[in-house]
């Protein structure tokens, strides 16, 4: 299973068109169903390390998965003697990040102040893009 089905099946309401449709339903010898899939998505990651001037290690590590799904399903035929026309459509998409903060070695009161106001100054910065 790829990152974006694990992604997308961990949505608490999501469910897959195959599993929601049974083509038995159509009886007629001159039944026809197509089912279309498009799917898109991207994982971002990014870590930061410094290392202070006492050799601890400080790692900053983020990542971002974005995803869309569409769906369509389509069939026709008949079941007990009557036409039957079925369209269904679904579009999803998500987004989820995460932030992770690693500390090799022990943070002085001082070098966690200095990481401190470096965080507040990065994301002033970035924010400003």
């Amino acid at each position: 299973m790829n990152l974006l089905d694990q992604a997308l099946s961990s949505l608490p309401n999501f469910q897959r068109f195959e599993n929601q449709f049974t083509p038995r339903l159509f009886t007629s010898s001159h039944s026809s169903q197509r089912v279309t899939r498009i799917e898109a998505g991207s994982l971002t990651s990014a870590d930061f390390t410094i290392v202070t001037a006492e050799g601890d290690k400080v790692t900053l590590s983020a990542n971002s998965i974005q995803g869309v799904l569409f769906q369509q399903y389509t069939a026709q035929g008949g079941a007990a003697g009557l036409p039957i026309q079925v369209r269904a459509e679904e579009f999803s998409a998500f987004s989820t990040s995460e932030f992770q903060i690693s500390v090799e070695g022990e943070l002085s009161e001082q070098e966690v102040a200095d990481i401190e106001r470096f965080l507040v100054a990065t994301k002033n910065i970035v924010s400003s893009l």
